[in-house]
């Protein structure tokens, strides 16, 4: 018995641009039910994931990470989408302990 498996289909990333330390969502279809071997890639690096379902995957980018095409995979590979990375904006001074 032959069972055709949906391609995952990455339609977008939110944001496009983002930087380390940000939790982005991968937004698609078929990414299927997340298991051991479930992971999304940018380039070469693992990202966090923080939720998974069929159609959005949250998840954190790490320290140091560059530009680079994401892609998700789940027995089968999706398409890439790459992903730019900005530098994080200036960290607010807590102006309560003035």
């Amino acid at each position: 018995v032959i069972t055709d498996i949906a391609r995952p289909h990455i339609d977008s990333i939110n944001p496009p641009d983002a930087y380390a330390g940000l939790s982005i969502d991968v937004q698609g279809q078929f990414f299927g039910t997340k298991n051991n071997f479930s992971t999304v890639m940018l380039g070469t690096t693992s990202l966090t994931i923080n939720t998974w379902t069929d159609t959005v995957i949250n998840v954190t980018l790490p320290p140091g990470v560059i530009d680079g095409n994401v892609v998700v995979r789940n027995k089968l590979d999706s398409n890439l989408v790459p992903l730019n990375i900005i530098p994080a904006p200036p960290s607010k001074p807590d102006l309560g302990q003035i």
